[in-house]
Order: structure tokens, then sequence, then C-alpha cells
């Protein structure tokens, strides 16, 4: 089975996927600005979901990022995430960890399989 770009085993429940504009220091990004970013979420002790949810190719042509959150199923996905846990989005620049301002402190509700969720980010690299 294939799905946004990852291929899965039969079964498993659709990713949750968010995605929306990112904002650094004021400046709102672009595919030529975007490069060196990384997205990526955890759960909210940090752990990573598996698979990972993480955006680490750049902004896509309309400048946004998207990362496809595995939601738990638990025969084929246990380490997914579970609809309407708390997750925490992360962004890096370069390898270095900025500060994510909005959502406060990167935290949102993750969606059930199959959502699309825009959240646009507004980061700090001051910390």
């Amino acid at each position: 089975l294939l799905c946004c770009g990852i291929a899965y085993a039969a079964g498993p429940v659709l990713p949750a996927r968010i995605g929306g504009s990112v904002t650094v220091d004021g400046e709102m990004l672009n595919v030529a600005t975007g490069k060196g970013f990384v997205f990526r979420v955890t759960a909210m002790d940090g752990m990573d979901f598996s698979p990972q949810a993480l955006d680490n190719d750049g902004l896509n042509g309309a400048g946004k990022y998207i990362i496809d959150i595995p939601v738990h199923d638990p025969v084929n996905q246990p380490k997914g995430a579970k609809p309407e846990s708390r997750a925490i989005i992360h962004v890096y620049k370069d390898k270095k960890a900025l500060k994510v301002i909005s959502p406060v402190n990167g935290e949102f509700t993750v969606g059930r399989g199959g959502s699309i969720t825009i959240i646009d980010l507004v980061v700090s690299s001051h910390q």
C-alpha cells in the first residue's frame, strides 16, 4: 500500500498529515530560503514514532513543510501516535534546534488517520 509517498504494509491506518507555512524571525520561508531546515514530530516525551515523522527534504513547491505522522495500530504500527494525543513539532536549521513559538512550544493534537491539519509555524532562531 502506498500513501502520501510512504510505503506501508497492507492493513495499517493512514497517517495523520500536518503541514503549513514556516516563519523564522519574522520572515516567511520559501523553497529557496527553506533549504537546510528539518521538521520532526515526536511524542510528548521526545521519543520518535515508528516510522519516524520527519520532513528532511525542505519545503515543497508551495513553500510548505509536510509531515506524515504514523497513527497507532496495535498490530501494524504499535509505535504510532494515538489520535487526539498531544505531540511536539521540532524545527532544526543545519542540525541546530530552533525554538517553536507557535504553536506554543510546538505542541499540537494529532489528528485521526487520513486527516490533514494545517499548522503554520512561527519559529525563532534565538534560544
